[in-house]
C-alpha cells in the first residue's frame, strides 16, 4: 500500500470513528420527567401563570379569553435540552427558552392557516423561524411535541415530524410551559423531560454527518 493510500485509509477510519463516537454521545442523554394530567382540583401549584386566566374545567386545563396571549410556566424548568409534550386542541402551543413575557421561543398550532409555527419572540415581537403545513380539525385533540438535543430542534404533531432545524451549539436555557392565544385554548396534559446528559457534539461532526434542518 502506498503512502497516499495509507493516508486515505487513516482518514476514512478516523471519520468513521468520529461519527461513531458522536452517535454514542448524541444518544447518551438520560432524562428526568415531570408530568401533569389536569384531572381534578385547581391549577397545580408548580405551574405558574405569567399571563392570562387559567382554570381546570372537566378534567381539562383551560385558558379563557384575555387581553393577550396567556403563558403558564413549569417551576424549576430552566432547561437547555429537553422534550416537552402536550395534548391540546384549537390554537395552542408550548413556550420554551422563556426569559420574560417579551423574550421567549414558541411552537404553536394555527388552525386558521393550518400551519405549525416555530417562532422567537424578542421585545414582544414574534419572528418566524420555521413553519410546516398541518391538518387539524377544530375541537379535536392533538399531541404537540418539541425536542431540543445536541443543537437540533424538532417539532412533531401526532408523532409526525414537522420541523427539524439546527439551533447551533450555544442555544441558551430557559423556562418551559404552555401558551394560549387571546381566545380560548384547551390542554389535557403536559410532560417535560429534562435531558441531563446531552453534550453538544454537532461541532465535532463532519458536514456530511450532521443532521439537516
Amino acid at each position: 500500500m502506498t503512502g497516499r493510500s495509507f493516508v486515505r485509509a487513516g482518514s476514512a477510519i478516523a471519520l468513521v470513528s468520529l461519527i461513531a463516537i458522536a452517535a454514542i454521545l448524541l444518544g447518551s442523554g438520560s432524562s428526568s420527567t415531570r408530568r401533569w394530567t389536569f384531572d381534578s382540583g385547581g391549577v397545580p401549584s408548580d405551574l405558574v401563570a405569567r399571563a392570562g386566566p387559567w382554570a381546570i374545567e372537566s378534567n381539562t386545563l383551560v385558558s379563557r379569553e384575555g387581553p393577550g396571549p396567556a403563558v403558564l410556566l413549569a417551576e424549576k424548568s430552566t432547561l437547555r435540552d429537553f422534550t416537552a409534550v402536550t395534548r391540546c386542541k384549537d390554537e395552542c402551543g408550548i413556550v420554551f427558552r422563556y426569559r420574560d413575557d417579551r423574550h421567549y421561543e414558541i411552537v404553536r398550532l394555527d388552525p386558521v392557516t393550518q400551519r405549525a409555527i416555530l417562532a422567537s419572540v424578542s421585545d414582544g415581537q414574534e419572528h418566524l423561524l420555521a413553519s410546516a403545513p398541518i391538518e387539524v380539525v377544530p375541537g379535536s385533540w392533538h399531541e404537540l411535541r418539541i425536542d431540543t438535543n445536541a443543537g437540533v430542534l424538532r417539532v412533531a404533531l401526532d408523532r409526525r415530524l414537522l420541523i427539524a432545524t439546527s439551533e447551533g451549539l450555544y442555544a441558551s436555557g430557559g423556562a418551559i410551559g404552555l401558551w394560549a392565544p387571546p381566545g380560548v385554548a384547551y390542554f389535557d396534559e403536559l410532560s417535560i423531560a429534562a435531558l441531563t446528559d446531552s453534550p453538544r457534539t454537532l461541532g465535532l461532526l463532519p458536514a456530511a454527518a450532521r443532521p439537516r434542518g
